[in-house]
């Protein structure tokens, strides 16, 4: 009320306030999920929370009331797309039991802040009081709520850079870089076989997929359909080759672009020789790894574009995706004890690389899954279901290769 008199507006300037801040928190709070969906949600936290000050600080200083009601609706939409993303890493995050009383306790503080913010915001307005900063003709001229909405922006800032340098997930990796290629665009576009059935099985390395995939192989085969166990990279002749030049130690050194290159070429050669032929003809392809994985890796891994991966992959296959991914997860403290041999050259890369491999195949928190036999906790990945032609119950369609 003190800045909508200050801006003098009088009473319909601050109903018009209210509503644009709390309208557009609420519209913030519902489209977070949609907004830069290839960022990732920890940068986009500490993000939200940086536009949400600056918005701040420039409603206190900017004297002009339309304007003030833009930046009012910025800060609110910001504001509502830091609550919903700090609540979903913190169910994403908090262990089932706790996740609820998390939830709670954390809601029942901010009810808290807010309270002591009402009552303390126009008491600080109060002793601020109006001021004049400047000289000659750049003259700064406010109430002291102008100032109070500035301060208050001031101190998100700080809050968004402890945010970022201590829940980042992309160590390394420029923002500004991963900021470009979210505005640039979303995933490519996917175009799953008309024809067959292809599930994905992907995961860090020790996570159990050729196990599942075996398995699953089994289970499909007695019920009497056609199954194509395949893999990447090295599923192929030429990817075998490839294989060896990848995976093998005395390959340390070759550079990020180069091995992102590589397993394009290998994922090339394996779906036009091997996996889009064995859909043509109707047959359910199983296959140890794909997009995802280069995602993951040489994306998330390296110091790489998620997008640029993607769009690479996209190229390669022609933009062929899976019908199914199913994610397994599982720590890399524990896939290194399940290694029965000597690693190779990804699987000896540092426990910081696998924690950001593990990372970029979960960007956002997935849904709960039903229980299985399997020890590891399985995610899949599907869009609305229509009907599989090889008239397997429960299947869908992969929506976007991660």
């Amino acid at each position: 009320m003190l800045h909508a008199d200050d801006l003098g507006g009088g009473p319909v300037t601050y109903a018009l306030l209210i509503l644009a801040l709390s309208g557009a928190t609420a519209v913030g709070i519902r489209t977070a999920g949609s907004v830069l969906p290839v960022l990732s949600r920890r940068r986009l936290l500490a993000l939200a929370i940086t536009v949400t000050g600056v918005a701040l600080i420039a409603v206190g200083l900017v004297p002009d009331t339309a304007t003030v009601l833009f930046l009012a609706v910025l800060a609110g939409y910001a504001a509502g797309v830091a609550a919903n993303t700090g609540h979903v890493l913190i169910d994403q995050e908090a262990e089932e039991p706790r996740r609820a009383r998390t939830t709670e306790h954390l809601q029942a503080t901010a009810r808290l802040a807010m309270g002591i913010g009402a009552l303390a915001a126009p008491l600080l307005a109060a002793a601020i009081g109006p001021h004049r900063i400047g000289s000659g003709s750049s003259v700064l001229a406010h109430g002291g709520a102008a100032f109070t909405l500035a301060l208050v922006g001031a101190l998100l800032l700080p809050v968004a850079a402890l945010v970022l340098a201590k829940t980042d997930d992309r160590a390394g990796v420029p923002l500004r870089r991963d900021l470009r290629d979210a505005l640039r665009g979303s995933d490519p576009a996917q175009a799953p076989s008309p024809t067959g059935f292809f599930l994905a099985l992907e995961g860090g390395d020790g996570a159990g997929k050729s196990t599942q995939v075996q398995a699953l192989a089994d289970w499909i085969r007695a019920k009497g359909h056609e199954v194509v166990v395949t893999r990447e990279p090295g599923a192929t002749p030429i990817g075998k080759r490839l294989r060896s030049i990848l995976l093998d130690v005395s390959s340390a050194g070759l550079s990020n672009r180069a091995e992102a290159l590589l397993y394009a070429a290998d994922r090339a050669e394996h779906v036009d020789s091997l996996v889009r032929p064995a859909l043509e003809r109707g047959a359910i392809v199983l296959s140890d790894r794909y997009i995802d994985s280069s995602v993951a890796y040489q994306g998330a891994g390296r110091d790489l574009s998620p997008t640029e991966i993607a769009r690479i992959s996209r190229w390669a296959t022609d933009g062929l995706v899976p019908h199914l991914t199913v994610v397994l997860d599982v720590s890399p403290e524990t896939a290194r004890e399940r290694f029965t041999e000597a690693p190779d050259r990804l699987e000896s890369e540092p426990p910081e690389f696998h924690a950001r491999v593990r990372a970029g195949f979960s960007p956002s928190p997935p849904p709960t899954p039903p229980a299985t036999s399997s020890s590891t906790p399985a995610r899949s990945r599907r869009p609305s279901p229509p009907s599989c032609a090889t008239g397997s119950t429960g299947c869908s369609r992969s929506p976007r290769p991660r």
